[in-house]
């Protein structure tokens, strides 16, 4: 036995590539919707098996690995390969425990990470131990059959990366004897670079080419994933400086349903973090404040397991440093009615759009000019507050005072329906009259050109008087 490889000399009539179809395909485990991603063809009778195992009882560990390039990202869900048994006497362990290893490719394009150390596992991106791995051999009903085919699936999918190189390693989790190996598919030419292996223990460091055997002989299954569609962003497309705005995107939309992350770029220089993750179909909220005027745009990008989405078309919103309304109005009352108008209110920098009006009375209104009508004299505090495009706001406040006839009004009647009471006292109507000479006569509400009669004790001289009066306060109830 060489100190790494041998050659086995196994008289199989299988064509190069033919074997995967001679083999036990019900064995397969794959879901139905795997698709092959990489082949790596199938043994051959011409196939070198390199040793690749674990040894927890003797320092005979070692590692075979082969390098593998996907067009599209993947998800990686089962590894399909071919091994070969030599050494020892007793019959091969079948099942046996594997190592499923999944390496970067160290930059060089020919070997992975971990190059030159005792045991490069601990560089490996993704480790999976399967226990009891049962190999379909190729000839039943040999005694003497040792080559083995092997199909697992993995417990987590592997993802990788469009066109990124990788490394996989098979690994037999295994005491020797007996030695076990990875075979190779002997004439076929190597898809990218030959592979590689490192056994210390017999002088072969890691990574080590091996070169004229042909590649190591293995497929990978999984599904094609990818990206999530570019974010479309909604939100304000004006603000201010200085204040926190909110956007968000519609739903997510990622091809295979997988959480996604996002970030932003404010187009002032900050861009996010990728925060997530969230679901398929959620929405992505965020909000930014910008410290100075001017028009920014805005994108996203989304990121899942498939890739990235690339960044958003462009949202812009417009920040100005913008300055408050100022809120004023003028009135004109008629008797219990009120004419308001804050015309005279301006916007220094955009534009008024709302004019919201409280009366003093627990009403309130909105509108530019507006009428109110008071149920009754008094004094009122009315408020005018005014809201710019920008949302400022300005309030102003005046006291009105309401009295339907602020002014004298002089009115004179005649005495009729005169009726001697005896004592010098008479009984009269006074038409049109508020106010008699002698003294002033309250009365209720009234309305303007009413016929208004009031009736007044007289004492003094009988005959025919005429009473003279003016308006000066009207009183809505009895005091």
């Amino acid at each position: 036995m060489k100190n790494h490889c041998i050659s086995l000399l196994v008289f199989f009539l299988f064509i190069t590539t033919g074997f995967i179809g001679a083999s036990n395909p019900q064995k397969r485990t794959h879901s139905s919707t795997d698709c092959l991603l990489w082949d790596n063809y199938g043994y051959d009778t011409y196939g070198t098996g390199f040793a690749s195992q674990w040894d927890d009882y003797y320092p005979f560990q070692c590692q075979t690995a082969d390098d593998f390039l996907l067009e599209n990202t993947s998800l990686i869900t089962g590894v399909h390969w071919w091994g070969a048994f030599w050494g020892g006497e007793s019959a091969w362990p079948n099942p046996i425990d594997i190592n499923i290893l999944f390496y970067n490719d160290d930059g060089t394009g020919t070997m992975p990470t971990g190059a030159g150390m005792l045991d490069p596992t601990s560089t490996a991106l993704a480790v999976y131990t399967i226990a009891d791995v049962y190999g379909v051999p190729f000839d039943p009903d040999d005694p003497f059959n040792c080559c083995y085919e092997y199909n697992i699936t993995l417990s987590i999918p592997f993802c990788a990366n469009a066109n990124t190189k990788y490394w996989l390693a098979i690994q037999a989790n295994l005491t020797w004897p007996p030695q076990w190996g990875w075979l190779t598919n002997g004439l076929n030419p190597d898809q990218l670079h030959c592979p590689v292996q490192g056994f210390p223990l017999m002088g072969t460091e890691y990574w080590t080419d091996l070169t004229m055997y042909g590649d190591m002989t293995f497929q990978l299954y999984g599904r094609l994933i990818y990206p999530p569609l570019p974010p479309v962003i909604h939100g304000p497309n004006t603000g201010e400086i200085s204040i926190d705005y909110e956007f968000w995107t519609d739903p997510i939309t990622d091809p295979s349903g997988d959480t996604v992350y996002c970030r932003w770029d404010w187009g002032d220089g900050n861009i996010t973090d990728w925060e997530g993750p969230y679901s398929s179909g959620s929405v992505v909220t965020a909000t930014h404040t910008w410290t100075h005027q001017g028009c920014y745009d805005i994108r996203a990008e989304f990121k899942g397991i498939g890739g990235q989405s690339g960044w958003s078309e462009p949202y812009t919103i417009s920040i100005v440093q913008n300055q408050p309304p100022v809120a004023d109005f003028t009135y004109t009352i008629t008797n219990f009615s009120v004419s308001f108008d804050a015309s005279s209110s301006f916007d220094p920098d955009g534009e008024i759009l709302v004019w919201y009006w409280t009366f003093g009375d627990g009403l309130s209104g909105q509108g530019e000019t507006i009428d109110h009508t008071y149920p009754q004299s008094g004094t009122y505090n009315v408020t005018l507050t005014v809201v710019d495009d920008h949302s400022k706001e300005d309030v102003y406040t005046q006291a009105i005072t309401v009295n339907p006839l602020p002014f004298p009004a002089f009115f004179a009647g005649f005495i009729i329906n005169l009726k001697y009471m005896g004592a010098d006292v008479i009984s009269f109507k006074a038409h049109y009259v508020f106010f008699s000479l002698f003294n002033p006569i309250r009365i209720g509400s009234v309305i303007p050109n009413e016929e208004i009669w009031v009736s007044r004790e007289y004492h003094g001289y009988l005959g025919q008087k005429i009473i003279i009066g003016f308006f000066t306060v009207i009183f809505t109830e009895y005091p």
